[in-house]
């Protein structure tokens, strides 16, 4: 058996004098070099202290390192009887040192040559990762080191930079993205991430026969076929989904994989990301805004103070009022983001990152005033929508709350569009879409009215509220040109 000398570590090799050789008839198949003083050494460890069902004993590689010693099974075993443990008198091992060959095996074990060649093959892979971790800037602690040579094991193909990170599933992925929602109470982003990847876990159970898959074996096929499968709702049960919410579970997709991307510890690298050249489905926006005539309808019609019609006409107009202002930003107004005569608030669904101050208008003001909202406390909220149940419950119970009078908030609507004699259907983000194309009617400023929305930083997300009046503006200026 013959060996090549690192400055850094020693490892079997066929390539040198067998004048160098250290013989031992222990079960260390060879320990070190004679008068080495080199801090890293890798040799083969046949492990006679356990044998297996069979009567074979595991072979591993022993690492010694920064003075400790560690062993590292290969998933390799030979029976005492075939493993040659370079001895001198051993008459198979003298002939195979005379043919420069190495030899772990007798011939006589069944497919010896194939597992000699398993048993090299793991040497060489522990010499990889030795000049890996010999490599780095910051010394590898031992156990870090036995590690990586068990991954290396575990996964042959992987590459050494790779070595060492997280391999994130799309399933761990998800559960890390929900568990944030939780820890920070943004429950309808959980919710978002927990109804995607439960379609996610269909499709890879339907499609691909697994309960997950890493990030870094998604690819532009397994988006696609993603895509397929719910438009054709193999999920069962009538129709496939409509593009828009395809999307949705599409873009959480996309945010766990960017997340994996920007995590210095994570395998996954823009090398990876599977969305280059992919167009998320998508839905035609359907119109969602009244004109102004219609707004002057529901403003105009007679109501029953405290009614429920009233309530829902009062939530509905003060949205209007102040720049379409989202409803779950309505229902969580308190009092002390009303400063004198301005409307001051961070809009929920971005954490923060919109902000408003709104001049109150006289409508704003009246809606206000019909609450008491000067005698509230400052931290009470100053509409009823969670009123009740805001002070008294946890967040998730109140959030839950909140979605489901949403649909009883859209109910009212309705009828209130009936009342009015408004033909265009009413919901609560009619309001927010109505604002928008009123105003863009008006000025034709994408930019202003992107910032009056909160969406000044993308006005790519503005145009989608601005797409049917646009196109209405355009057969107005047409008429104006073309009417005698």
């Amino acid at each position: 058996m013959l060996f090549q000398i690192n400055p850094r570590y020693f490892i079997i090799n066929p390539k040198i004098s067998a004048n160098f050789l250290q013989i031992s008839a222990s079960v260390s198949y060879l320990k070190s070099m004679k008068n080495s003083s080199s801090q890293t050494k890798i040799t083969l460890y046949f492990d006679t202290r356990s044998a297996k069902i069979d009567g074979s004993n595991p072979i591993k590689v022993r690492i010694y390192h920064q003075g400790k010693e560690r062993l590292v099974p290969t998933g390799l075993a030979c029976p005492a009887d075939f493993w040659i443990f370079g001895d001198s008198k051993n008459e198979e091992f003298s002939k195979a040192m005379s043919k420069g060959e190495i030899r772990y095996a007798s011939v006589q074990l069944h497919n010896s040559r194939r597992f000699n060649n398993d048993v090299r093959r793991c040497i060489d892979q522990a010499e990889e990762v030795a000049d890996y971790v010999l490599s780095q800037p910051r010394p590898v602690s031992i156990d870090a080191f036995r590690d990586l040579i068990a991954q290396k094991f575990a996964t042959p193909g992987v590459e050494m930079k790779s070595l060492g990170k997280r391999h994130t599933g799309l399933k761990e992925g998800f559960d890390a993205k929900i568990k944030e929602a939780e820890l920070g109470g943004d429950w309808g982003n959980r919710k978002v991430y927990v109804d995607a990847l439960a379609v996610w876990n269909d499709y890879l159970e339907a499609v691909h026969k697994t309960n997950d898959i890493l990030l870094t074996e998604i690819d532009l096929n397994f988006l696609k076929g993603f895509e397929q499968y719910c438009k054709s709702d193999k999920r069962g049960g009538g129709q496939g989904m409509k593009p828009n919410s395809i999307s949705v579970h599409l873009r959480c997709l996309r945010h766990i994989i960017n997340r994996a991307i920007q995590d210095p510890k994570d395998v996954m690298t823009q090398e990876h990301y599977p969305f280059t050249g992919y167009k998320l489905p998508a839905n035609k926006t359907l119109k969602r805004a009244i004109d102004k005539d219609a707004v002057s309808k529901i403003r105009n019609v007679h109501l029953e103070p405290n009614s429920q019609l009233w309530h829902h006409r009062n939530y509905w107009l003060f949205m209007f009022n102040n720049q379409g202002m989202n409803l779950i930003d309505l229902a969580n107004l308190k009092r002390n983001q009303i400063e004198g005569s301005k409307l001051v608030y961070s809009r929920i669904k971005t954490r923060g990152k919109a902000t408003f101050s709104i001049s109150l208008t006289e409508e704003s003001m009246e809606i206000l005033n019909a609450y008491g909202y000067k005698k509230m406390k400052p931290e009470e909220l100053v509409f009823p929508f969670i009123k009740d149940i805001y002070s008294t419950h946890g967040s998730e119970y109140v959030y839950a709350t909140y979605r489901n009078r949403i649909g009883n908030h859209n109910k009212w609507l309705r009828e209130l569009a009936k009342v009015a004699k408004v033909e265009d259907k009413l919901t609560s983000y009619v309001a927010r879409h109505s604002w928008a194309s009123i105003g863009f009617s008006m000025f034709e400023s994408i930019d202003a009215i992107g910032q009056g929305l909160g969406h000044a930083s993308d006005p790519k997300v503005t145009k989608v509220y601005a797409k049917d009046l646009t196109l209405n503006r355009m057969d107005e200026i047409n008429h104006a040109i073309t009417s005698r």
